[in-house]
Parts: structure tokens; C-alpha cells; sequence
């Protein structure tokens, strides 16, 4: 059953799709992101699913990197071993 709080961040952020790299290891989990970014609109947000476990850098690594490209990380959720991103893909890189 989908959560309520799960319905909400769907019609707020008008979620695209959700990547699950929770079994990735450093660096496939930024790689993977950024090729499922290159593929959306401008505006368009992806929920993405990661293991702190496998990735204690993840916050760190995603906020820079998603910075330096434009986008926007709109929400960063912690749940024992996961971090759940919501980023909204920017127009391209910030100068």
C-alpha cells in the first residue's frame, strides 16, 4: 500500500520516476544517477533510493554534484540504512 506521506511527495514534486541504487557501490550509484537525469526534461524530479551502508558519502557527493550541474536537491530523507534524494533536474550547468 502506498503511504500517504509517499501520495503527497508524488503530487508536490510531480515525481517522474524512482531509481533504486540501493545496491550500488561507489562511484556506479552518481553514474547511474546522472545517466537517468540526462534522459529527463528540465523540471522533471526523480526520487532516487540509496544504501548509507554501501555509500556514507552519498549526501555530500549528490549535493556538490548536483549543484554543479544545475539541479536542484529538493528534499533528503534518512531512514536507518537508506537516504531517499528528490532532485529536480535543473536547465544545465550554474555559472
Amino acid at each position: 500500500m502506498i503511504s500517504e506521506r509517499t501520495i503527497m511527495e508524488m503530487i508536490i514534486y510531480k515525481e517522474v520516476e524512482t531509481l533504486d541504487a540501493r545496491e550500488l557501490l561507489p562511484p556506479l550509484p552518481l553514474l547511474t544517477i546522472k545517466n537517468r537525469i540526462d534522459k529527463l526534461h528540465t523540471g522533471d524530479v526523480v526520487k532516487i533510493l540509496l544504501n548509507i551502508l554501501n555509500y556514507p558519502e552519498a549526501e555530500s557527493d549528490i549535493i556538490v554534484w548536483a549543484k554543479s550541474l544545475g539541479h536542484r536537491v529538493l528534499e533528503i530523507e534518512k531512514r536507518q540504512e537508506e537516504i531517499i534524494f528528490f532532485i529536480k533536474k535543473g536547465e544545465g550547468i550554474i555559472k
